[in-house]
């Protein structure tokens, strides 16, 4: 009688889990490039090509990629997702110089907002930055997509994404995140009331900006001192030895 081996991170291969996870922990998390680690491990003897140990990075991001999928089922059934996305340089041979892919970046985390739920982020690498790929990557979502201006999510806001509601864009102008489903608390009510109201007062070519003084009047609740006077007391009052 012999027991069954144990299940092997790579058929037919020498390392295990654990040396797959140091491996990629050490290039994606320390930034150690893989023939900095060659060289570390070759002054302890341990010879490996950089080859076998690119080798298993992509055979550990084979077994990650369940993991991340599911990830992305989860963030999919959200109420709003933030996204952007930034230039990569990734080697091209022959070329004489690295092309330019594209690194994305899918979150959920509505802690601030007081929601319960625990945040989630994937990301997703693509050779260039054509619209398709969002497209794909959100497919059968219908919230709220917090973006900024970029042309190729305009696709994503028809009708008919989805069996909740169509997906809609949480004012998404360049590097202008505000998101205007967000539900006012006590505290931050005054200061997205404000925001709405720049924001539709921008939109018909008007001042984005409120004095000082129309905010007090229309946001200021009884009781509580003025912005301006806040401030003026602050200033005149002596810093405590």
């Amino acid at each position: 009688m012999q027991a069954p081996a144990p299940a092997k991170a790579i058929a037919k291969g020498r390392a295990t889990f654990a040396t797959l996870a140091h491996v990629v922990v050490s290039k994606f998390d320390h930034h150690l490039p893989l023939y900095r680690q060659a060289e570390m491990m070759a002054a302890q003897g341990v010879e490996l090509d950089r080859s076998t140990l690119a080798g298993w990075t992509g055979q550990a991001a084979a077994l990650l990629d369940p993991i991340v999928s599911r990830i992305r089922d989860e963030g999919l059934k959200a109420g709003k997702i933030h996204t952007d996305d930034t230039p990569v340089p990734v080697l091209a041979p022959g070329r004489g110089k690295t092309a330019q892919g594209r690194l994305w970046v899918y979150a959920v985390d509505d802690r601030g907002c007081g929601a319960a739920t625990p945040p989630l982020v994937w990301y997703r690498f693509t050779p260039d930055r054509s619209g398709v790929h969002p497209q794909r990557e959100l497919t059968g979502f219908s919230g709220h997509l917090q973006a900024d201006a970029y042309a190729g999510y305009k696709k994503l806001f028809g009708t008919g994404r989805g069996s909740r509601r169509p997906t809609t864009l949480a004012d998404a102008r360049t590097h202008e995140r505000w998101p205007k489903h967000v539900a006012p608390t006590p505290s931050s009510g005054p200061a997205i009331s404000l925001l709405r109201e720049s924001s539709v007062e921008r939109d018909q070519g008007r001042s984005c900006w409120l004095s000082t003084s129309k905010f007090n009047q229309r946001y200021q609740a009884p009781n509580q001192t003025s912005v301006r006077s806040a401030s003026s007391s602050a200033s005149s009052t002596s810093t405590p030895r």
